[in-house]
C-alpha cells in the first residue's frame, strides 16, 4: 500500500485531530502538576517507515524515549521522544523542580516521565478512536534513555518489517517559561492507517457538501 498524498484539508483535519489530543493531555498534566501546561503542534506528517532517521536524526547524543503498544480494534506502537536536555527539564516541570535541578534520570525520574507518555499517548489515542468510533488504549509505557543511534537502529529494526509508514507529530510542551520541544511517533498498523485515511476522507467529503450547501 502506497502513502496517500493527504490534501491540505485532510492534513488540516489531521493536525486539529492531533491538537484536540494533546490539548486534552495538557489538560491532564495541568492537573497533575497544578501548574497550567500548553502543548502546541507546529507540524503533523506521514511518512513511510524507510523516513524514520530523518524525524530522528541519528547521533552520539542521548535521547529519552517512552514506548507504549496501541491495544484495541487496530493496532500500533507510540514512541515519545525527548532530547537529554529536554527530559531533564520536562522532569524539572512534572516534579516540580528548579528548571535544572534534575541532573540524572534515577527511577523516580524515570517514573514521572513514564506516566507523562502514558497520559500524554492515552489521551491522544481517544481523540484519534473517537475519530474511528472505536476503543483504542495504551499498554503499560516502557522507558529508554540511550545514545539517539542505538534507539533509531533497534526501533527500525523492530519496526520495519510490520509497520510501512508513521505519524509524525512534533510537540512543544509549556510551562511558565519553560519550552521543551518532543516528538509523538505513531506506528498504526495498516488497518489502522486506512481507517485513518478513510475517516478523513469522509470529513473532507461532508466538509465540501456543507461548503456547497452554503454557497446555494
Amino acid at each position: 500500500m502506497k502513502i496517500p498524498v493527504l490534501s491540505d484539508i485532510q492534513r488540516d483535519s489531521l493536525k486539529e485531530i492531533a491538537s484536540i489530543g494533546v490539548s486534552h493531555a495538557a489538560t491532564a498534566l495541568s492537573k497533575m502538576i497544578n501548574k497550567k501546561v500548553l502543548i502546541d503542534v507546529p507540524q503533523i506528517n506521514i511518512v513511510p517507515i524507510d523516513d524514520l532517521s530523518k524525524e530522528i536524526e541519528p547521533s552520539e547524543e542521548l535521547m529519552v524515549g517512552i514506548y507504549l503498544r496501541v491495544i484495541g480494534k487496530v493496532s500500533g506502537k507510540v514512541l515519545l521522544t525527548f532530547k537529554k536536555e529536554s527530559a531533564l527539564l520536562l522532569t524539572d516541570v512534572l516534579l516540580k523542580k528548579k528548571a535544572g535541578e534534575t541532573k540524572i534520570l534515577a527511577e523516580m525520574e524515570q517514573s514521572a516521565l513514564k506516566e507523562l507518555g502514558a497520559i500524554s499517548t492515552a489521551v491522544c489515542l481517544n481523540a484519534v478512536a473517537d475519530l474511528l468510533k472505536i476503543t483504542l488504549l495504551p499498554s503499560i509505557p516502557h522507558f529508554t534513555y540511550d545514545r539517539t543511534n542505538s534507539i533509531v537502529k533497534e526501533l527500525f529494526d523492530e519496526v520495519k518489517s510490520d509497520y510501512k509508514y508513521l505519524v509524525v507529530v512534533d510537540s512543544v510542551f509549556k510551562e511558565s517559561n519553560n519550552h521543551i520541544l518532543g516528538k509523538f511517533l505513531l506506528f498504526p498498523d495498516e488497518e489502522a492507517f486506512t481507517a485513518i485515511f478513510n475517516a478523513l476522507q469522509l470529513q473532507t467529503l461532508i466538509q465540501d457538501k456543507h461548503a456547497l450547501k452554503y454557497k446555494k
